[in-house]
């Protein structure tokens, strides 16, 4: 069968090819790096979802660095958000690199959101085209150049990102999110 069948939704959900996973750890594990590198730390989570044309990556940090804490401690908990955002501002090409390298795909849009309770932030990437499901070789072969390419300090085994297997998840409108 070309894909299993959901009976929540009562649709058929096309079947993963083995290289979405690794993609999708491939890039939480970039942008938990680039953020670490020139930042000065990284998430403690991140988990990357795909949908069609959409890549989100949610990390989730542990707690703020003493310098935020300080500002927040002193009632200004938006100039701590001010600052990521303009920190995410400034990385965004190399955030919009990374994925294009990663999936072979243009990234059209680069939006990003920031939370410090809970400390998560959101960061979605819109592509020119969806990934195809099918592709997983195609997808394998980018992740394995930008790894063999990529000047991270963090091994790609340090990242927690996400336990168990991936999964499906749908949103709003009913259709499929690859969740890892």
């Amino acid at each position: 069968m070309a894909g299993d069948h959901d009976s929540n939704f009562g649709m058929v959900v096309p079947e993963r090819g083995p290289g979405h996973g690794s993609l999708l750890s491939d890039i939480s594990t970039s942008v938990v790096g680039i953020r670490r590198r020139h930042y000065g730390r990284g998430a403690m989570h991140a988990k990357t979802y795909l949908n069609d044309d959409l890549i989100v990556v949610v990390t989730r940090a542990n707690g703020l660095t003493a310098f935020e804490r300080t500002l927040v401690d002193r009632g200004e908990p938006d100039r701590v958000i001010a600052i990521r955002k303009q920190f995410l501002d400034l990385m965004a090409d190399r955030y919009k690199q990374t994925v294009e390298q990663l999936t072979g795909r243009r990234v059209l849009a680069f939006l990003y959101e920031v939370s410090l309770e809970p400390d998560i932030t959101i960061e979605t990437f819109v592509l020119d085209q969806p990934l195809d499901m099918a592709e997983p070789a195609a997808l394998r072969a980018a992740a394995e150049q930008q790894r063999r390419t990529n000047d991270l300090d963090v091994g790609f085994g340090q990242l927690e990102s996400g336990t168990g297997a991936q999964r499906l998840s749908r949103n709003t409108t009913g259709s499929a999110c690859q969740e890892r």
